[in-house]
């Protein structure tokens, strides 16, 4: 009877221990924290991409509206004329910039990049992600490492802005 006791914690800690082994094909834990938290950084960013360029359309349309409302044979009409022009026509030919590298273009070319950085590809990363998703307090621990490592990358960026400004 003694002889089995060590036998059965044995066996009991290698079918544990498989427990934990992920399929291949699919990013171990670690991996994929790291994977998810760029992934979200660069759904921020292309969010707020998004945000700005429409931001500039809206101010382009702003400052023509301005110019009909400037008063024609005052001192001042035509050099205030010609500096909202030129600055309605900078903010369109960044409008147009913006508009010729959509979001989705962006969302591409900052994904790409992220799946190369990670050596794995965007299968790859659904993959896993299925996997996880079936393992809902795994991935309910992941999310929670992505979320402090999120918020220290927000801390520390505070940090970075707020030295900027106060040198300034």
């Amino acid at each position: 009877m003694k002889r089995l006791v060590p036998f059965f914690l044995t066996l009991i800690f290698l079918i544990a221990c498989r427990r934990n082994k992920v399929p291949d094909g699919i990013l171990q834990r670690n991996e994929m924290v790291s994977l998810l938290i760029d992934v979200h950084l660069v759904g921020g960013y292309l969010f707020s991409f998004a945000q700005d360029s429409a931001i500039l359309v809206q101010q382009s349309e702003n400052l023509k509206r301005q110019k009909t409302f400037l008063k024609p044979g005052g001192v001042h009409f035509k050099q205030q004329s010609d500096s909202l022009k030129r600055l309605s026509d900078s903010l369109e030919q960044q409008a147009d910039s913006v508009k010729a590298q959509s979001v989705k273009q962006q969302a591409d070319i900052f994904y790409n990049a992220v799946y190369k950085k990670h050596h794995t590809s965007k299968i790859q990363f659904e993959e896993s992600l299925r996997y996880y998703s079936k393992q809902p307090k795994l991935l309910d621990y992941m999310y929670g490492q992505v979320s402090l490592d999120l918020e220290k990358k927000q801390k520390q960026e505070a940090a970075i802005l707020n030295r900027k400004n106060n040198t300034n």
